[in-house]
């Protein structure tokens, strides 16, 4: 896993290859910044009726949380 620099009010990136971390079939992982709190997006999936793949996950204090689901188009 490899972090993308990012400023105090900016928003980073990640970059990410493990068999742990797959894609749909034909899909690419997009990550998005849910900062201050992941859950309020959290609930919007699970409310959704989507399914989370990987539950919310510490990567690190500094960098924080993770969660992996699948979008709202199902792929």
């Amino acid at each position: 896993m490899a972090f993308f620099p990012m400023e105090e009010d900016g928003v980073g990136g990640a970059l990410c290859f493990s068999k742990h971390y797959k894609p749909t079939s034909d899909g690419a992982v997009i990550y998005l910044n849910a900062n201050p709190d992941i859950s309020i997006p959290l609930s919007k999936v699970e409310a959704a009726g989507r399914k989370v793949m990987m539950p919310k996950k510490l990567i690190t204090e500094a960098i924080g949380y993770m969660v992996l689901f699948i979008d709202s188009e199902g792929k």
